[in-house]
C-alpha cells in the first residue's frame, strides 16, 4: 500500500525540481534562470535554464522569512502580479504569485526545520557544502583541495601527515576521494590528538647567525626583559630571547607606545615565523623590521642586553634642595626622572595587553584652566579658560607641569594657571563626557568676523570673535573662509536666543508638571514623576508612581543612600538608562542594578558588548519570555547585595567546570586561531571573577584541546550567570575575540554539556562550541 507523501514535502520536492524564473538587470536584458532548494546543504541555488550544474550563484536560507507588500529584506511583493526576490544591487528574480506562495510555504518549513537540526545533521550539511564547492566534474576532491581546505577551518598539519591520512581513506588508490571518503578523512582529522602520536624529531639546525648579535640574550627571561625595557624611554628598543614556555620558539621584547610588547617567533622547519611572514634567519626578520613598522608604526630601532645596561654608567640625579631656574634646564632633569622614575611597573599580570591596574586609576590628574595661556614655545599648551587638561605629570619644583591638550601630548603649561579636579566628576558633567576639552557659554555673547592677520594666521582668512560678558578674555577661532565664518556666526547667535527661550520655556513646564507632558503621556501603568528624595522620606513611597535617572545618578544613590535605594526598589518602578556622555553607544555595566533590585535596566541594544551579552543571559531564564520574578530574599529588610551574610534562605553551590575541547572557531579573514578559553562568574560583588583562564593552543582552531578544570563557590545562584570566552592569541599576545556563550547558573545542568558559541551579538556561530563538564553540589549555610 503505497503510503501519502505530506503536502509540505511534495512542496519541498517541487522547489528542489526547480521554478523557472526572470531575472532582470538594470543593463542587460532579462534572463530566464532556474531558481531551486537543495535540500541536502540548506541552500538556494539559480542556474542557468536546462541545466543544473554547476550553479551560478547560491545563498544561504535564512532565519527570517518576510513577505508582502512593503517588506525590503529577502522577499518583496509588488502587487499580485511580480513576486521579486532580491539578489543583489544590479539583479532581481521575478516569480508569478502562485510560485510565490509555494516557495513561501516550503522555505517556512524548512527554515524552522533547519532551526531544530541536531548538531551531527548540522555538521553532515556542513560538510556536504563544503564538499560541493571543491568538488570537480567528477564529484571527487583531491589531495590538493584538501590542502586548501585546512585553511579555512583554522587547522594546521603537516603536509606529510595529511597525505597519510588521505591515502588511509583512499582505498582505490586514486588519488582522489568522494564524500563519504571525505566524511572519514574529516573525522579522522577532528579527533587527531598529537598527545597520542609519536613524530620524528625537528632536523638539525641551520647555523645561528644570531648569536653574535647585540640583541640577542637567551638566558633573559620575560621579566628581566621588561625591567631592561623599561629603562630605555624611547620606543623601538628590542631585544630577542629564548621563549620559556615552548621549544623552538623565541620572543622579541619591544617597546611600544610607552608598553612592553612580546612578540612570539616561532621555528617551523628551517624557518623563523613571526605572525604570517617567514624569514630564513632571525638576522633577516630583525632588520626587515628595523626598515620597516612592526607594531603600530613602532620600527625596532634600539638593540638592549644585559650586558649593555650593566655597563651603563649611573647618572647622579639633583636632590631637592637644587633649585632649578631655567626652564630648560628643568625640562632636561625631570626628562630623566621621567624615564627612571615614573614609567609604571607593568611586570604584574596587568602589564598583559587587555588588562588593567585598578591601581592606575588614582594617578592621572587632570586639571582644569583657570585662566588663558598662550604658548611662548613650541613644547608648551595654548589652552583657553575652562580648558581641560588630561594626564598631567606633576613636577614638585619649577613651577611647570605636563599634560595632554588640543591634539598635543606632554606639552608643558604653568602650574599656577590650572587647578586640580576629579576627573570622574568632570565627565559626568560634560555634554560629550571625555571627548569634550573645553566650553564656551554663547547665551548672552556677542560675536563679530574680523579680518585675518596673516602675520600670525597664515592658513586662516578671517578671525571669528566671541565676547562673553562673563569671561575676561575674548575667544578668537579660525576660518579659512568669509562665508564659513559668517555661517558660524549666525549658528551662535540663533543658538544663544534658542537657548534663552527654552530656558524660560522649561521653566514654565517643570513648574506646572514637574516633567514633560509628553513624557507623562507615554505612562499608562504607572505615574511617571521626577525622583523626590525628601517627599519620599516624609510621605512614603507609592507603588503607581514610577521614576527615570541615568546610570551615573543611580550609581550615586547606591553609593550615598544604599538603604534607601534598595527599600524604594521593594516597593516602586525605576529605569536606568545609559547616560547622555555615551555618545558611541556603549554600554554600562548592569549587574549592580540588578542586583539592587532595578525592574528596567535601558541598555543600548545596537552595540554588540559584554553588558548586553549579559542582558540576552539574563532573560533565557523563565523560558526567554523577558520576565523574572524578583527573588524573595530581595525583599528582606537587611538584604545587602554586598553582603553574602545578609541572605536569607538561599544554599550556597559548588560548581566544577572541566574545560575538554572546542569545535570549528573561526577567526574570519586573520589567519588560523589560536584559542583561548576564559571562565568567569558575574553576578553579586562576592561572586564575581575569573574563576579559569585555560593554556593557549597554537595554531588550531578546528579542534583545540584541554584539560584543565577549576571549582569555585556561588554563594548567591540566583543573581550569578557564568561566562564562557573564547579569545585568540595574535602574534603580539594580544587578544582577538571568537565567541562567546553566557548562561544564568541556575539554568545549568551536570554533566558532559556541547556549549554553543555565539558572536558579540548573541547570534549563533555556526557549528562552534565548547565541551565541557559541570557538576554542582548544592552546600548547606551550616556547613560553610
Amino acid at each position: 500500500m503505497n503510503e501519502v507523501i505530506p503536502e509540505v514535502e511534495q512542496t519541498v520536492g517541487q522547489l528542489e525540481r526547480g521554478t523557472v524564473v526572470t531575472k532582470f538587470f538594470s543593463k542587460r536584458k532579462p534572463e530566464k534562470k532556474t531558481l531551486m532548494i537543495r535540500r541536502e546543504t540548506r541552500q538556494i541555488v539559480w542556474t542557468r535554464t536546462g541545466t543544473t550544474y554547476p550553479y551560478e550563484g547560491r545563498g544561504k536560507i535564512q532565519k527570517t522569512l518576510k513577505s508582502g507588500l512593503m517588506s525590503q529584506k529577502n522577499w518583496i511583493m509588488l502587487g499580485a502580479l511580480l513576486f521579486i526576490m532580491v539578489m543583489s544591487s544590479d539583479s532581481k528574480l521575478s516569480l508569478s504569485e502562485k510560485e510565490c506562495e509555494l516557495w513561501v510555504k516550503g522555505l517556512r518549513y524548512l527554515v524552522q526545520d533547519t532551526i531544530n537540526a541536531t548538531y551531527p545533521l548540522q555538521v553532515e550539511r556542513w560538510l556536504r557544502k563544503e564538499f560541493y564547492s571543491m568538488e570537480n566534474s567528477n564529484e571527487v576532491i583531491s589531495l590538493k583541495d584538501m590542502k586548501a581546505f585546512l585553511p579555512r577551518v583554522n587547522y594546521k598539519i603537516p603536509t606529510n601527515r595529511l597525505r597519510e591520512l588521505f591515502q588511509e581513506v583512499d582505498t582505490r588508490h586514486r588519488g582522489e576521494i568522494g564524500f563519504d571518503d571525505f566524511v572519514k578523512l574529516y573525522h579522522k582529522l577532528i579527533f587527531d590528538n598529537c598527545e597520542f602520536k609519536i613524530k620524528l624529531a625537528e632536523p638539525a639546525p641551520q647555523p645561528a647567525k644570531h648569536e653574535d648579535q647585540e640583541w640577542w640574550d637567551p638566558s633573559c627571561s620575560r621579566s628581566e626583559a621588561e625591567d631592561l625595557l623599561k629603562r630605555i624611554p624611547e620606543d623601538g628598543a628590542f631585544m630577542v630571547r629564548k621563549s620559556e614556555k615552548e621549544n623552538n620558539s623565541y620572543v622579541l621584547s619591544f617597546r611600544a607606545e610607552s608598553q612592553i610588547k612580546h612578540c612570539r617567533i616561532k621555528l617551523e622547519g628551517r624557518l623563523y615565523t613571526i605572525g604570517a611572514e617567514q624569514y630564513e634567519s632571525l638576522v633577516t626578520l630583525i632588520n626587515d623590521h628595523i626598515a620597516n613598522p612592526l607594531y603600530n608604526k613602532v620600527k625596532l630601532t634600539r638593540a638592549v642586553n644585559r650586558s649593555m645596561m650593566k655597563q651603563r654608567d649611573l647618572v647622579s640625579i639633583p636632590n631637592n634642595n637644587v633649585e632649578i631656574q631655567d626652564r630648560t634646564q628643568f625640562s632636561q632633569f625631570s626628562n630623566f626622572v621621567l624615564s627612571l622614575k615614573q614609567i609604571p611597573d607593568d611586570g604584574s599580570v596587568y602589564a598583559i595587553p587587555g588588562y588593567m591596574d585598578p591601581a592606575t586609576l588614582d594617578k592621572k590628574i587632570t586639571c582644569k584652566a583657570m585662566y588663558d595661556y598662550i604658548a611662548r614655545k613650541d613644547d608648551e599648551l595654548t589652552f583657553v579658560k575652562h580648558a581641560i587638561i588630561h594626564n598631567v605629570n606633576k613636577y614638585p619644583d619649577g613651577g611647570w607641569w605636563r599634560g595632554d591638550y588640543g591634539g598635543k601630548k606632554q606639552h608643558w603649561f604653568p602650574s599656577n594657571y590650572v587647578e586640580e579636579i576629579n576627573e570622574d566628576d568632570t565627565s559626568d558633567s560634560l555634554l560629550l563626557g571625555n571627548w569634550q576639552k573645553g566650553s564656551l557659554d554663547i547665551v548672552g555673547a556677542a560675536c563679530e568676523v574680523l579680518p585675518s592677520d596673516h602675520l600670525h594666521s597664515p592658513d586662516f582668512s578671517h578671525i571669528l570673535r566671541i565676547h562673553n560678558p562673563n569671561a575676561c578674555s575674548v575667544f578668537d577661532a579660525g576660518a579659512k573662509g568669509k562665508e564659513y565664518a559668517y555661517s558660524w556666526m549666525e549658528n551662535i547667535q540663533q543658538t544663544g536666543q534658542n537657548a534663552s527661550f527654552r530656558e524660560s520655556k522649561h521653566k514654565e513646564i517643570e513648574r506646572a508638571w514637574k516633567i514633560a507632558k509628553e513624557m507623562s503621556n507615554l505612562i499608562v501603568y504607572f505615574r511617571s514623576v521626577t525622583l523626590n528624595l525628601e517627599k519620599l522620606r516624609s510621605k512614603g513611597f507609592v507603588y503607581y508612581e514610577m521614576s527615570s535617572f541615568p546610570e551615573s545618578k543611580a550609581e550615586k544613590l547606591f553609593q550615598q543612600e544604599r538603604r534607601f535605594f534598595l527599600k524604594y526598589h521593594q516597593v516602586q518602578f525605576s529605569r536606568v538608562y545609559p547616560k547622555g556622555q555615551r555618545i558611541d553607544s556603549s554600554n554600562y555595566n548592569p549587574l549592580p542594578m540588578w542586583n539592587s533590585g532595578c525592574q528596567m535596566v535601558a541598555l543600548n541594544y545596537q552595540t554588540g558588548d559584554k553588558a548586553m551579552q549579559l542582558n540576552h543571559a539574563k532573560f533565557r531564564d523563565n523560558g526567554g519570555c523577558g520576565y523574572l520574578l524578583k527573588p524573595s530574599f530581595m525583599f528582606h529588610q537587611d538584604y545587602d547585595p554586598y553582603d553574602k551574610n545578609s541572605l536569607v534562605g538561599v544554599e550556597t553551590w559548588k560548581i566544577t567546570i572541566g574545560l575538554i575541547g572546542a569545535r570549528h572557531l573561526h577567526r574570519a579573514n586573520r589567519g588560523t586561531a589560536s584559542p583561548f578559553v576564559q571562565v568567569e562568574v558575574l553576578g553579586a560583588d562576592y561572586d564575581s571573577g575569573v574563576k579559569l583562564q585555560a593554556r593557549t593552543v597554537a595554531d588550531n582552531g578546528f579542534n583545540p584541546m584541554w584539560t584543565e578544570s577549576c571549582e569555585f563557590l556561588v554563594y548567591n545562584p540566583y543573581l550569578a550567570m557564568i561566562r564562557f570566552v573564547v579569545q585568540d592569541e595574535d602574534m603580539f599576545g594580544d587578544s582577538d575575540f571568537i565567541g562567546q556563550a553566557t548562561y544564568p547558573v541556575r539554568c545549568m545542568r551536570t554533566g558532559y554539556r556541547s556549549v554553543s558559541l555565539r558572536n558579540n551579538y548573541s547570534e549563533y556561530l555556526e557549528l562552534a562550541s565548547l565541551l565541557v563538564h559541570v557538576e554542582i553540589t548544592e552546600i548547606p549555610t551550616t556547613q560553610l
